[in-house]
């Protein structure tokens, strides 16, 4: 079908004889002709604004419903709907109409240009955003009609949508397998696309995202079969280090989500489905055996350096150009760690699987992936263990160093406690100006005291990332101890 899905059509799955299929149902337009006559008022270049209210009075007021649509503009923004209220919605416009009178008064008196304050301007502005206000109210009502129309449909099983919150709503394809397509848009702050397979009362989990991307998380991967957002790189330069001198460039990964993403979410769910129902075994193996085997794969290729296991996306990549940077500056940082850390949380972390990897025994033997990891777990568990004195080494040398400086700047660090423990800004103003007069900042005993107070933060940094690293790590060797008892 032409046009776009959820603008002009709603993309289905039916359930033809026992072979899932795409299907389509248009979008109806309820409200050409109004729209017709509402673009016409509203690219007048006077004031009709009480026309276009009449209008709106005259023609929707008895065919628009007060009513709250959940309806997503954008898929992937957050806390979003639709307010049908029509007084309110009037009231709003009349108000906007107020407020540029009155500016235009001021502009007068105060002698503004056309330039400071264009009245003609600001109105057709008004009448734009009148325009797209109401035009955004009949796509709320269309869509939700067509919602109504699709559930009439014998056999559907999904419908395409932009409802905002969770919408999850499970069918059984037969007697073993069940399928959800669960959404969450542009109800919270984060918004979801999942499809879940249920197989013989056991969700099938996608392991191989673990070994896949990078930031990957247990408790988001065991949640779902597959996700259909996509990762958008998104660059942007700032100045950074110590007084902004090194210019950073960093990419790092949007989640993105649009509404021609239905297709690939119902073309996974379709493509598992008919598997299922045609070769059953293949299913298995698909969706089952080879999840296993790549999580093993993907581990040993970690455990061995091999880097192939991360080519499909970097979350945050930093690119630096020094100007001038001091030699010292960042001298705790450790380069080495986040590889270290990286594999720690990907073969250690692994063991959290384990559980679900068992489930599947009801299906098909995974007793040799299970201790296949295990194997790898006590392998790598002395590295952990290094790494683990490494960060408690390092937290007591930069503690010790944190000590000494203390001691050496004894007479100025009561001050320095005072001003800290002063909360607001203009508390610590008024010690500034007390302790070094009103031109602080220009003040060498004033510098020397600001120097004392970066190096005491830059110290305690160190010390809490160290507390962090630690307490991290210690966390994965009591996991593989209680895993392997």
């Amino acid at each position: 079908m032409e046009g776009k899905i959820n603008e002009d059509y709603l993309l289905l799955l039916v359930n033809n004889s026992g072979t899932i299929e795409f299907s389509t149902i248009s979008i109806d337009k309820h409200f050409i002709e109004e729209a017709d006559s509402l673009e016409r008022l509203c690219e007048n270049d006077n004031d009709n604004i009480d026309e276009i209210i009449n209008f709106i009075n005259l023609k929707l007021r008895h065919v628009l419903p007060n009513k709250t649509f959940k309806y997503c503009i954008e898929l992937d923004k957050p806390y979003q709907g639709v307010d049908i209220y029509l007084d309110k919605i009037i009231q709003n416009f009349l108000v906007e109409k107020n407020s540029i009178y009155d500016t235009q008064n001021f502009a007068i008196r105060m002698n503004w240009s056309k330039a400071q304050f264009d009245l003609d301007k600001k109105i057709l502005e008004l009448k734009k955003n009148i325009n797209e206000t109401l035009k955004l109210c009949f796509k709320a009502f269309d869509i939700e009609f067509a919602y109504d129309m699709a559930k009439t449909i014998p056999n559907m099983l999904v419908y395409s949508h932009r409802i905002s919150g969770w919408s999850n709503p499970a069918y059984q394809i037969a007697d073993s397998l069940k399928l959800e397509v669960k959404t969450n848009f542009g109800y919270g702050s984060v918004s979801y696309f999942y499809s879940l397979l249920t197989y013989k009362n056991i969700l099938i989990t996608p392991f191989s995202d673990w070994i896949n991307y990078r930031d990957a998380n247990f408790y988001q991967i065991i949640r779902y079969t597959r996700n259909h957002y996509r990762w958008v790189p998104v660059t942007y330069t700032y100045r950074g280090g110590k007084k902004g001198r090194k210019k950073i460039t960093v990419t790092y990964l949007k989640k993105e989500i649009n509404n021609e993403d239905w297709n690939r979410a119902l073309d996974f769910t379709k493509n598992a489905a008919n598997l299922l129902l045609t070769d059953e075994n293949e299913f298995i193996n698909k969706y089952i055996i080879s999840e296993c085997e790549a999580m093993v794969y993907g581990l040993n290729l970690i455990y061995n350096d091999n880097k192939s296991y991360e080519d499909e996306v970097i979350l945050e990549e930093v690119d630096c150009e020094d100007e001038d940077i001091d030699e010292d500056e960042d001298i705790y940082e450790d380069d080495d760690y986040a590889s270290k850390e990286r594999k720690i949380e990907k073969i250690i972390g692994a063991l959290d699987f384990i559980n679900r990897i068992i489930e599947y025994n009801a299906i098909v033997p995974t007793h040799s992936y299970v201790s296949r990891i295990f194997d790898l777990a006590k392998k790598f568990i002395p590295c952990v263990h290094n790494t683990l004195d490494e960060q408690k080494k390092a937290h007591k040398n930069v503690s010790d160093k944190y000590n000494k400086f203390r001691i050496a700047n004894n007479k100025l660090l009561s001050k320095i406690d005072e001003y800290l423990n002063a909360i607001t800004p203009s508390l610590q103003y008024l010690f500034l100006t007390k302790e070094f007069g009103d031109t602080y900042d220009k003040n060498e005993d004033y510098k020397k005291f600001k120097k004392i107070i970066d190096i005491c933060n830059e110290h305690k940094k160190w010390i809490d990332i160290f507390i962090e690293r630690i307490d991290k790590l210690n966390n994965y060797i009591s996991k593989y101890r209680e895993s392997i008892k």
